[in-house]
């Protein structure tokens, strides 16, 4: 028995030993590796300074080039690569997904010298062929490797705007995929390739396969496209049908912040109750950016809506109608700080006091002829005579006997007053 005990000892000693030893291994492979790695990287940073200081790979520099880019294979292939093209021995040298990630770790660090863009985003457009064919390796792969694929795709500008382009193609394809990263990569690359039908077919292609890609990142997306942004919009509004509900909301939003050429068409839209709720709370908002004349009594009829239209309608319309001046305005905001929701009442002050506030610097010449100086000291004298003086800019001030704030302060119903001496205090602090 004593011996098998120890037997079982040595087995046990024996086995940790291996483990450890595994362990080493492992890593001092590991830092092998990542210094192996790092030194390829710089080899390809020194590659591409020799190309930006040629100009780009010119015919007169072939040779130059083809040495320079030989440098990088392994020195025992090097002979057997000799006599293969250019994008031959790049596509050898980056079909390794190491190598990809090597080559793009060092084409980015040269990229973000603006001195190196011009020689260096032709000479790798000028490798399309190549990138296409490792596309075909590289897209079979999983998510994140798909992913990086479609990411230095984007970085390089690769695609071309044209929807038939072979990259331009493969991030189409792309934009479907399971990954949130690999969908996002694929839009980002659509949008800097600047082509308008390729974005819209991106949409397109997303709402018939019933993927609800972030809202945010689309509206973002759309407002980073390198093309004609107005050609977009059209192109987008002449397939407005095709988009789900969710992907008009982030259009919608999109042409809020870009163009203003949509009122009237978005107008219709908004006085249809039957379309999609959030779809309509994005228009309001667009009303608020983009003022229309003609959108005044929809907007303040929202505002006076019942209780069935939802709160978030009249909040919303409340924040817009500060862009549209009058006494019909005024009027229906008065009435909406009474209304039974806090933020219905708080949007509706706030509103009110921006329909009433005006910049100091017109204010003072008129009420202050005796005061010269800065707008913080115009907007001190005005303070001290009793009005209500905001600290951003540009500063502004609203009278303390506007009549709409006496009707309201000096009135019977708490909520209202409550609510605008709340926004004031706001005010006063912005």
């Amino acid at each position: 028995m004593p011996k098998a005990s120890n037997l079982l000892l040595y087995l046990y000693l024996i086995m940790c030993a291996c483990m450890l030893l595994f362990d080493l291994f492992s890593v001092l492979r590991r830092r092998f590796s990542l210094r192996a790695g790092e030194a390829r990287q710089e080899q390809w940073k020194r590659y591409f300074n020799e190309i930006c200081a040629r100009g780009g790979d010119r015919p007169d520099e072939e040779e130059a080039c083809r040495y320079a880019l030989l440098r990088l294979v392994p020195w025992f292939l090097r002979p057997a690569m000799k006599g293969r093209g250019d994008d031959e021995v790049l596509y050898f040298l980056l079909r390794r997904l190491n190598a990809l990630l090597e080559f793009q770790g060092a084409i980015s660090w040269c990229l973000d010298q603006p001195s190196n863009r011009y020689p260096l985003i032709p000479w790798v457009q000028g490798k399309k062929a190549v990138f296409i064919r490792l596309g075909e390796r590289y897209l079979n792969q999983d998510s994140a490797v798909r992913a990086f694929y479609a990411y230095l795709c984007r970085r390089c500008l690769l695609g071309g705007p044209e929807p038939e382009d072979p990259i331009t193609q493969n991030m189409l394809y792309l934009v479907t995929d399971s990954s949130l990263y690999c969908r996002e990569n694929s839009l980002s690359a659509l949008y800097a390739f600047g082509g308008t039908e390729a974005v819209a077919q991106a949409l397109v292609r997303l709402s018939r396969a019933g993927v609800l890609h972030s809202a945010k990142l689309i509206t973002d997306g759309l407002l980073s496209f390198h093309g004609d942004r107005q050609q977009l919009s059209d192109v987008l509004w002449e397939r407005w049908e095709e988009f789900l509900p969710y992907y008009q909301t982030a259009i919608v939003n999109y042409l809020r912040m870009s163009d203003s050429r949509f009122c009237d068409r978005l107008l219709l839209l908004l006085k249809e109750e039957e379309e999609d709720r959030e779809l309509r709370l994005a228009i309001v908002r667009y009303y608020r950016k983009n003022r229309y004349e003609p959108a005044r009594e929809t907007l303040q009829k929202l505002v006076r809506s019942s209780p069935t239209e939802g709160w978030e309608f009249a909040a919303l319309a409340a924040l817009s109608l500060e862009r549209y001046s009058g006494d019909d305005t005024e009027k229906v905001l008065k009435q909406a700080l009474s209304h039974r929701n806090w933020y219905v009442r708080s949007n509706a002050a706030e509103a009110l006091l921006n329909l009433l506030a005006r910049p100091v610097s017109e204010l003072a010449p008129d009420l202050l002829p005796e005061v010269s100086g800065t707008a913080r000291e115009l907007g001190d004298a005005l303070r001290e005579r009793g009005w209500y003086v905001s600290l951003g800019r540009p500063r502004r001030a609203v009278a303390p006997d506007a009549p709409a704030l006496k009707d309201v302060l000096e009135g019977e119903d708490r909520f209202a007053r409550d609510i605008l001496r709340y926004r004031l205090e706001a005010f006063q602090r912005e």
